[in-house]
């Protein structure tokens, strides 16, 4: 569409209200729009939004429905639908999700006819907007943290990582993606709301867009986006390939940089998400069972000659110990690999910067931990050979 006069003709106008239907419809009439459907139910109006062709949706809020829940399933519809919603004191759930949607309106429930037509006329920008033809970020990186050991710092590095990526003076577009379903730390680090929903097991993969991802994820306020789930400890039906490797195709075609932190055990998807990332940094630290462990980690999962270059980093690295301890050129010989980065360790600038939510960077600017964690940064952006992510995980797919 070329212009909004032209959505207004061809999109149909979806109203779900009890007071307010005949009023919007006049003012969908009047700005030229010809096909309005009023709906009586909540069903039917999500049968219509899931039918092909551009749509607009205008829904009163009612005291006995579940304003959050039907605003998901809307999302849910991989469609970009503008949404305006009338009522007043809206649940703060609802509005957490409304904001994740591409184009929302909120319409108090006394609302003038003034402000229909101006709330119309945005959707209808909105919508024209949103049809033309998107370009795909070719040029992201996906970058993904696996620790061969629990406790070995994996998660902390990948939220270090993503916090310093979104400072960069060219503010790129960060995610930080857990999936740790079961037992992930980012948000606890990050002290950030979960909102990654079991329900998205449930999705058909080619539902999932940038539209629905988007009313999953939470915005950190230092800067960059986090995708994760509430700990959940009974998983009853695994997510499936299709649906992560569709999530991270989305992300990585949304986000310049996608830094993911991953299981350290198998899942029916490792390989491929392995596959598909620009890098894949392997988190040990300098003791022989972490070293052994990596070293196994690398025979299982590196075999595959398309296997992207594994980035081996030491983590926790000490100077000054007593007793017997490893070397970084005994490590190396354990891991039959080069050591690509080591971080030093800073305990308590670590556990503190957990303790309040904030990147190590924020906490103690002076701290090895970050300083190190940016030569680690440097290394990866230097790298040219890398293939592009959103090439690769849609080859995965």
């Amino acid at each position: 569409m070329s212009s909004a006069r032209g959505v207004f003709a061809a999109a149909k106008l979806h109203i779900l209200s009890q007071s307010f239907d005949e009023p919007i419809a006049q003012a969908w009439r009047e700005k030229g729009g010809q096909l309005t459907v009023v709906h009586e139910s909540y069903a039917g109006l999500m049968d219509g939004l899931n039918e092909e062709g551009m749509h607009i949706c205008v829904f009163e809020h009612a005291p006995e429905t579940d304003l959050a829940e039907c605003l998901t399933a809307l999302a849910m519809t991989g469609q970009n639908i503008p949404t305006i919603v009338i009522g007043q004191n809206l649940p703060v759930s609802a509005l957490r999700v409304l904001m994740g949607l591409p184009c929302w309106d909120i319409l108090d429930a006394q609302v003038s006819f003034d402000a229909v037509h101006k709330a119309l006329t945005r959707a209808a920008e909105a919508l024209t907007e949103a049809n033309m033809q998107a370009v795909a970020n070719t040029n992201s990186q996906c970058w993904t943290f696996v620790s061969s050991v629990g406790g070995a710092g994996a998660t902390l590095l990948a939220c270090e990582t993503a916090y310093q990526l979104s400072q960069l003076k060219s503010k790129p577009r960060v995610v930080l993606f857990d999936l740790n379903f079961v037992d992930g730390s980012c948000a606890t680090y990050l002290n950030c709301e979960s909102n990654l929903l079991p329900t998205i097991f449930q999705k058909d993969p080619h539902k999932i867009d940038d539209v629905f991802l988007k009313t999953m994820t939470t915005h950190h306020p230092f800067g960059f986006d986090l995708l994760a789930m509430p700990r959940w400890s009974e998983m009853e039906t695994p997510p499936s390939r299709d649906v992560i490797l569709q999530c991270l195709n989305v992300a990585c075609e949304t986000y310049d940089f996608v830094i993911v932190d991953s299981p350290r055990w198998p899942t029916e998807w490792s390989s491929d998400m392995f596959l598909g990332s620009d890098e894949v940094i392997l988190v040990t630290e300098l003791s022989v069972p972490a070293l052994n462990a990596s070293r196994q980690w690398v025979e299982q999962f590196a075999s595959d000659p398309e296997f992207p270059s594994i980035r081996a980093v030491l983590n926790r690295r000490q100077k000054g110990m007593f007793g017997a301890k490893v070397t970084e050129e005994q490590a190396r010989a354990a891991l039959e690999m080069e050591v690509f980065a080591s971080i030093r360790s800073d305990w308590p600038t670590a556990l503190s910067a957990v303790n309040l939510g904030q990147p190590v960077s924020d906490m103690k600017p002076g701290s090895p931990i970050p300083k190190d964690i940016g030569d680690l940064i440097s290394k990866l952006r230097h790298d040219k050979d890398s293939p592009k992510a959103s090439e690769t995980m849609r080859a995965a797919s």
